[in-house]
């Protein structure tokens, strides 16, 4: 088991895409809630979760965010507006296209100064591959694992992201 600074089970929060919803939309992920107190938000309608849902979920607690596709748009804005509440980063094939953008350049662009960051991509697609291009080059950590637009099902997506809780959960 994974403790907080209070001793209680470090809290993580799955963002779900718009493709699947709840604990289906990680099915590799479920038994990191052994570990950790994991919770698995779910989308409204199919539409993209916002930062109040998450903010919500988090209750004030120091959370690592582990979101996917559209998720991690939500994810990392609720990670800029509230750097407190969220201790890591996780994002999956993340579609942020106003950051790709902006094209921050170095170390000295971090994204969220102080959050550590993984991103997983697919290795498919130019757009997230680009995206996770500029995330690294921000100072995130960044991991290509096979499984298309979904790489945290793959064995070594999943054990990735594992690996990063472990470390700053």
């Amino acid at each position: 088991m994974v403790l907080n600074s209070t001793g209680a089970l470090a809290r993580v929060v799955f963002v779900p895409g718009r493709e699947a919803s709840g604990a289906a939309a990680w099915p590799r992920q479920h038994g990191l809630a052994l570990e950790f107190d994991a919770l698995f938000l779910r989308q409204p309608d199919g539409r993209a979760l916002d930062v109040e849902t998450i903010l919500e979920t988090v209750d004030g607690v120091p959370s690592v965010l582990v979101s996917h596709g559209e998720g991690s748009t939500a994810a990392v804005r609720a990670a800029v507006e509230h750097p407190s509440l969220v201790r890591a980063l996780v994002l999956c094939e993340p579609w942020l296209p106003e950051l790709t953008a902006r094209q921050p350049q170095g170390a000295e662009g971090a994204i969220i100064p102080g959050v550590p960051m993984l991103v997983v991509s697919g290795g498919w697609e130019p757009a997230y591959e680009r995206t996770a291009r500029v995330l690294a080059e921000s100072g995130a950590e960044h991991v290509v694992a096979p499984g298309g637009h979904r790489p945290q099902d793959s064995a070594e997506g999943a054990a990735a992201i594992k690996d990063f809780l472990r470390r700053t959960a």
